[in-house]
């Protein structure tokens, strides 16, 4: 039996030639993996930016260091006068010159406004007449008493001396009586004498003190006529100095509201009067700090971009549409200072001590308060810091820093972007 072997269509290729092809496909994948390698690598190197390398050459530095905040609370106010006084009319009269004018400084004393007074010396001129009458006629009256008293004393002196003897001769006539030289309707008579001498006598002295006492009823009438007209001379005299209407203390008038020809009013308000010496500051305070503030606690008092010392006088027991009114007085009062100006305060209400501080500068501004670039051999980096209060020329650190690093307080405007740059120490300008 005879059997056919099948022969393949495709020759088998040589083991060789089987290597040669797998080589030649590492190749190709090498090749492949290194186009993709450049693929990415070129766009990268050429279009991703390398980063960026900032050295910083002159600069400002500082060390945080230690130093006492002091606690302020803000306030607002306006300069006002300490004292002010209005000037009144006390009399009615028409002004016939005026001898100041608003803003004028003047002196206690002095003449502002004149008021005709040729009516009221009329006045007096009369008033003083009648004083003068009401004196003599109390003189006259003074004199009719006198001699109406010694009239009195001499009928009470004569009487006296009729009683007397009248007393005296009694005796004898009740003896002649009893020897009968004499009737005794004659005793009788002789004792009736001596009773009417004693009555005379009694009601003469009676008489007498009558008119004592009507004669001080007189002349307290007179008095009382001749005070009352002394007081209408004193208030014409008054008045007549009241047609001068005087400054009442020393200061500038602020205000003058008449002129020439104005008839017044008594009481009627014609000028102001302010003690440019006295000033002090009417405030305002929210009354979420009020509570921190009290009577006697120093001021700073900002006026104009002077600033001006003084302290808390008082504190408003209410509040007034969230605000509690304080009043300020200055320290020293400033020269060419006008009222109505406005004024912010700052109250110093405590202090702390013994806390971490910086210097202040253009840091603050560019690092928006938040970070600083602080110092690590020739490198700065950027570190979040929290800051507090200001005092004068330093800011409280409250945290993120410690006492000795050295922070860089210039401007970051150039290097803001960056979380660390390069530092030239050399260039640096220690604060």
């Amino acid at each position: 039996m005879t059997f056919i072997k099948n022969e393949p269509i495709i020759k088998a290729r040589p083991a060789k030639r089987r290597k040669t092809n797998k080589i030649r496909n590492l190749k190709l994948l090498l090749f492949i993996l290194i186009v993709l390698t450049l693929i990415v690598i070129i766009p990268y190197y050429l279009f991703v930016p390398k980063k960026e390398v900032f050295k910083l050459q002159e600069f400002e530095m500082a060390r945080v260091g230690v130093c006492d905040f002091i606690i302020t609370v803000p306030g607002q106010g306006t300069v006002v006068a300490g004292e002010e006084t209005e000037i009144k009319v006390p009399i009615d009269g028409t002004v016939v010159k005026v001898n100041a004018q608003v803003g004028s400084l003047v002196k206690k004393g002095d003449v502002l406004i004149e008021l005709d007074y040729e009516q009221l010396k009329e006045e007096l001129t009369k008033a003083e007449f009648q004083y003068a009458k009401k004196i003599r006629e109390k003189e006259q009256l003074m004199l009719e008493h006198e001699r109406e008293l010694k009239q009195l004393e001499q009928e009470i002196e004569d009487l006296t001396e009729l009683y007397e003897k009248a007393k005296e001769q009694l005796p004898i006539w009740e003896k002649l009586f009893e020897l009968g030289e004499i009737s005794k309707a004659k005793l009788e008579e002789e004792r009736e004498k001596l009773d009417n001498t004693y009555k005379s006598l009694i009601d003469t002295k009676d008489l007498k003190k009558f008119t004592i006492k009507q004669q001080q009823m007189a002349v307290e009438e007179i008095n009382a006529a001749i005070e009352e007209q002394a007081q209408v001379v004193e208030e014409l005299k008054k008045n007549l100095r009241f047609t001068r209407i005087r400054a009442t203390i020393d200061g500038r008038l602020i205000d003058l509201s008449v002129k020439v020809g104005d008839r017044l009013n008594p009481g009627s308000i014609v000028a102001r009067i302010i003690n440019d010496k006295s000033f002090m500051v009417v405030g305002e305070v929210s009354l979420a700090d009020i509570n921190a503030v009290k009577v006697g606690q120093p001021v700073k008092i900002v006026v104009g971009g002077y600033v001006y010392t003084g302290q808390v006088t008082s504190i408003a027991p209410v509040a007034r549409e969230s605000v509690v009114e304080i009043n300020v007085n200055f320290d020293q009062v400033p020269e060419d200072l006008r009222v109505q100006t406005s004024v912010s305060l700052e109250i110093q209400v405590g202090v702390l001590k013994n806390r971490l501080a910086l210097p202040r500068g253009r840091y603050l501004s560019s690092g928006q308060e938040r970070f600083v670039y602080r110092i690590e051999g020739d490198i700065a980096k950027k570190v979040p810091v929290n800051f507090g209060i200001v005092n004068g020329n330093y800011i409280e650190v409250k945290s993120g820093l410690e006492k000795g690093d050295l922070i860089i307080i210039s401007s970051y405007d150039n290097f803001i972007h960056l979380d660390e740059i390069q530092v030239n120490l050399e260039g640096g300008l220690e604060k």
